[in-house]
């Protein structure tokens, strides 16, 4: 019998349109949860013909922080099986980590906002008197804009109490104006360009 593709999924509502075409398709498939989820680590096959990933950095929000880190561990004994994942460990541990996607885009050669990496609050006014205002304070690990903050001064900076988020991380980032108030998200798959969609951002909106 042939292994369903399973969907593995966090938030409530984003994935209705995918399920419903999965099942208007008849293809078998099977909602894996990865804030109830848990897995044999000593099997050494996977449930699934297809494992997709699409577990968000934003479930901290709401409240289901180590439902991103389960969700790295399993990836991982994914990875090892050979398993046939889509958005998988590698994928993942970029999406989890704004201070590695600079760190990629510098090694790609890719113009990217001048970028320093904190670990405490306390840091955050050394790091923008090296930086053009006004600046950004992001948490590492974040997701459709959660927990982004703008400063115009450093006075400013140095008065706020900051959150750096799940793993105590964030950057401190040069804010660069939208042209036309509108973000242009591109979509990669199997390295090859897939498409592109410009998006008009909501007044004090980073998503």
């Amino acid at each position: 019998m042939e292994k369903p593709i399973g969907i593995l999924y966090e938030h409530p509502r984003w994935f209705a349109p995918l399920l419903a075409e999965l099942e208007r398709r008849g293809v078998a498939y099977e909602r894996v949860h990865a804030a109830q989820h848990g897995f044999d680590p000593d099997g050494r096959e996977s449930p699934h013909s297809l494992l997709v990933n699409r577990m968000s950095p934003s479930a901290w929000t709401r409240g289901n922080g180590h439902a991103i880190f389960h969700t790295l561990h399993y990836l991982t004994y994914l990875d090892d099986l050979g398993a046939n994942v889509l958005n998988g460990r590698r994928a993942y541990e970029l999406e989890l980590s704004k201070a590695r996607q600079a760190s990629l885009l510098a090694e790609l050669g890719i113009a990217h906002p001048s970028t320093r990496v904190i670990a405490d609050p306390q840091q955050a006014v050394a790091a923008a008197e090296e930086l053009a205002f006004p600046v950004l304070v992001k948490p590492n690990i974040g997701g459709s804009g959660v927990g982004i903050r703008s400063f115009e001064t450093i006075d400013e900076l140095a008065a706020a109490e900051l959150d750096l988020g799940l793993d105590g991380t964030a950057l401190v980032q040069e804010q660069l104006p939208a042209e036309g108030n509108a973000v242009v998200r591109i979509e990669i798959l199997g390295g090859e360009f897939l498409y592109a969609i410009r998006l008009l951002l909501a007044e004090s909106s980073f998503n």
